[in-house]
C-alpha cells in the first residue's frame, strides 16, 4: 500500500484552514458589529451595513458546507462500496460463476453487475449535485468574506480619507 503520509497531512492543513476561514469571517463580523459607528457619513454606513450582510452570507454558506460536508464522505462512500461490489462479482464471473446469492434470492450474475453499475451512475449523480452545491457555498464564502473585508475598510476609511483630503486642499 503507498504511503499516504502527505496526503494525510493536506487533509488536517485544509481542514484547519476550513475551521479557521470560517472562525474568521464570524469574528470580523462580531468586531465590526461591535465598533461600529454610525452617522457621521451616509456612505460610510451603506459600506459598513453591506459589510456586515456579506460577512453573516459568508458565515452562512460556510456553516452550510461544514453541515453537508458529512454527507458528501457519507455519498462518495456508498460508490466506493458499490464499485467494491460490482468488481468483485465481474472478477467472479470471470472466474465462470453464473450465480450470485443476494439475501435469500439467487440472481444471474450479469443482471447484478448491471443493476450494481446502475446504483453506482445513480448515486455518482447525487455525488454531483451535492458537490455543485457545495461549490456554490464555497464561492459565497470567499467572496462574501471577500467583499465583505473590501468594504468594511472602505466603511471604515471613509472618514479619514474625506478628512485628510480637506486638510490637504486648504
Amino acid at each position: 500500500m503507498p504511503d499516504n503520509s502527505n496526503f494525510d497531512v493536506s487533509i488536517r492543513i485544509q481542514e484547519k484552514f476550513e475551521f479557521y476561514f470560517l472562525s474568521l469571517t464570524f469574528i470580523i463580523l462580531g468586531l465590526s458589529i461591535q465598533t461600529s459607528k454610525f452617522g457621521s457619513y451616509a456612505i460610510s454606513d451603506i459600506f459598513e451595513l453591506l459589510a456586515w450582510i456579506l460577512f453573516f452570507i459568508a458565515g452562512m454558506a460556510g456553516l452550510s458546507r461544514m453541515r453537508w460536508a458529512t454527507s458528501l464522505y457519507k455519498v462518495k462512500h456508498e460508490i466506493i462500496k458499490r464499485e467494491q461490489y460490482r468488481d468483485e462479482a465481474e472478477r467472479r464471473a470471470l472466474m465462470g460463476e453464473a450465480y450470485v446469492i443476494q439475501g435469500e434470492e439467487k440472481k444471474a450474475i450479469g443482471d447484478f453487475i448491471t443493476d450494481v453499475s446502475h446504483g453506482v451512475k445513480e448515486v455518482e449523480g447525487q455525488l454531483d449535485d451535492l458537490e455543485k452545491k457545495n461549490d456554490l457555498k464555497y464561492w459565497l464564502h470567499v467572496y462574501g468574506f471577500t467583499f465583505g473585508l473590501l468594504f468594511l475598510m472602505v466603511s471604515r476609511a471613509y472618514g479619514p480619507a474625506v478628512r485628510l483630503i480637506c486638510s490637504l486642499l486648504k
